[in-house]
């Protein structure tokens, strides 16, 4: 799932975690972002591909899901 929710322009970095109970299974997914990151884009593919495949993989028909998203910091720019 982390390569599925990596595997898009603008994503320097992902997590997830399974929350919940083996009965009522849940999500918490965080993405970080580069700047200038097209968010419609990568809310779809999250719905399209990510957690389609996560639902499909656990045979469920609805799977709750938490979405952060954060700015990922961009290093310092060094001096000559």
């Amino acid at each position: 799932m982390l390569a599925d929710a990596e595997n898009i322009d603008g994503v320097t970095r992902a997590r997830a975690r399974a929350v919940g109970t083996p009965a009522e299974p849940a999500l918490r997914v965080t993405r970080w972002l580069s700047e200038g990151t097209d968010v419609r884009r990568l809310w779809a593919h999250l719905d399209a591909f990510v957690l389609t495949r996560a639902r499909e993989a656990l045979g469920l028909d609805a799977l709750p899901t938490s979405v952060r998203l954060e700015l990922d910091t961009v290093g310092p720019a060094r001096v000559r």
